[in-house]
């Protein structure tokens, strides 16, 4: 998905896409179980700096939905934490609970 600055200053974009395990390399301490699927809106956000200097931003509100796999408990906490600290809210699924 590609979003130029010069498109969102003549109209939002509204996206709706899916991405397949193996579409996006997450590295070793990660494994995408199934679809990446993300909806959401990108806009130009023009940020003010003085009197003369204006900055273009590209703001994208979106929802995400993807169940991924990680090495251990512990990693997996880490990762929410760091979510946590970016405003995100993910949402915890304990496969070990419910496989029994």
């Amino acid at each position: 998905m590609l979003i130029r600055v010069a498109d969102l200053h003549l109209r939002k974009l509204e996206f709706k896409q899916s991405f397949e395990p193996g579409a996006i390399e997450f590295g070793l301490d990660f494994r995408q179980l199934g679809p990446l699927d993300t909806e959401g809106q990108a806009q130009v956000i023009v940020e003010h700096r003085g009197h003369k200097e204006n900055i273009d931003d590209i703001r994208v509100v979106a929802k995400l939905d993807v169940t991924m796999e990680t090495r251990d408990q512990a990693h997996a906490e880490e990762i929410f934490r760091a979510l946590e600290a970016e405003a995100l809210h993910p949402v915890w699924i304990d496969t070990a609970s419910t496989m029994e």
